[in-house]
């Protein structure tokens, strides 16, 4: 019996497959979520299932599937730099090492280096593949498997069921799609006290984290102790007369001290704004990557589209009149780690459905 949990944009379906059985699906539950109460629902479920093993299937809408070929002239050690290179013209966001991986789709034995190879891709949406990590990280949840809707169904027209069957689990890294979540924390946990240079004990992950907190501690007292001596034994005997300091004795009246005056931050309930995201750059699915990102910094009301063309360098953002700079310095903020983002000269119009047109750009390079 496997368990699975699948999330789509807004519901995750957990349900126990048994693939052999004639009744194939056994206990199920449904929730809701959001970026910050996923960790809340994985927690329910490890309650409710008194487990926490799991596969994970990833709606198409929240993951990228992209499908490659490998020129010949590819050596065996150079195959990764050229897949992440072509995963990043096809998908507008930048991947780190982890966020991604992939499979090839033909093996056969005798095939080898000088040989062309098709493979499949697999990454999830940026900002929810940061919000599962750390659910995933903070509730202990232990995933067996990860894939999206699109590969499980390679298995079965059923994905639920497709991933149920997944057996690669291990093995080769060109026999197996499977991403490494909480990476960091898994290679930190996993290394043990060992011998360095020197014969000189190895501390690694968080016992090593403890250790260099332990000696920084103790050289702070040393250096207190030190600094001690000095004043009391070396600048006191030698400096006996001192010169006198004078102290001020009037003190400033309160009409002379100047009053600051503090503006209190300014709180937006962003849901109550209408965006529109456009595709003004030309790539493939950009529109939908930038409204997920400015979901999850609290915006409700998106819609996107195209633009008017596909030569936008910049990302503009137009607001009405009435539409807060705030909402504005939120929007900025959110994307210019990958747009170069500016407010449009020109005021939307008053009756304007959406308080802000956001027309997304080129990526920075």
């Amino acid at each position: 019996m496997k368990r699975i949990i699948a999330i789509s944009k807004d519901k995750i379906v957990v349900v126990e497959v048994d693939p052999e059985s004639k009744e194939k699906f056994g206990e199920t539950h449904e929730f809701g979520w959001k970026p910050e109460t996923i960790d809340l629902v994985f927690s329910e479920i490890i309650k409710k299932y008194k487990a926490k093993n799991f596969r994970i299937l990833i709606s198409d809408d929240l993951s990228y599937v992209v499908r490659l070929t490998i020129p010949k002239e590819t050596t065996k050690d150079k195959e990764r730099d050229f897949i992440r290179e072509e995963l990043q013209q096809k998908i507008p966001e930048t991947l780190g090492e982890s966020d991604w991986d992939y499979k090839e789709l033909s093996l056969e034995k005798d095939k080898g280096e000088g040989t062309e190879k098709d493979v499949i891709a697999f990454a999830l949406v940026r900002s929810f593949f940061d919000s599962l990590n750390k659910a995933i990280d903070k509730t202990g949840l232990e995933v067996e498997a990860i894939e999206s809707e699109t590969i499980a169904k390679t298995r079965d027209a059923n994905p639920i069921i497709g991933i149920a069957l997944k057996q690669d689990l291990t093995g080769r890294d060109e026999d197996i799609l499977n991403l490494k979540l909480n990476l960091s924390d898994q290679e930190s946990e996993g290394k043990e006290e060992g011998i360095g240079e020197g014969n000189l004990p190895v501390v690694s992950g968080k016992k090593g984290i403890v250790v260099k907190i332990i000696l920084a501690l103790l050289i702070i007292n040393l250096l207190i102790g030190i600094l001690w001596v000095i004043k009391t034994f070396l600048w006191g005997k030698n400096f006996q007369t001192k010169p006198s300091v004078e102290v001020p004795t009037t003190v400033p009246t309160a009409t002379e001290i100047p009053k600051v005056e503090i503006t209190p931050e300014v709180t937006l309930d962003l849901s109550n704004y209408s965006l529109q995201v456009q595709n003004g750059s030309g790539t493939a699915g950009v529109a939908d990557v930038v409204a997920q990102t400015l979901t999850s910094e609290g915006f409700k009301n998106i819609e996107t589209s195209n633009a008017d063309s596909y030569t936008y360098q910049k990302t503009e953002v137009g607001l009405k009149k009435s539409t807060p700079l705030k909402a504005f310095e939120i929007i900025e903020r959110a994307l210019n780690s990958d747009y170069e983002v500016v407010q449009s000269e020109e005021n939307l119009a008053e009756d304007s459905t959406f308080d802000a047109v956001i027309i997304v750009g080129k990526k920075l390079e």
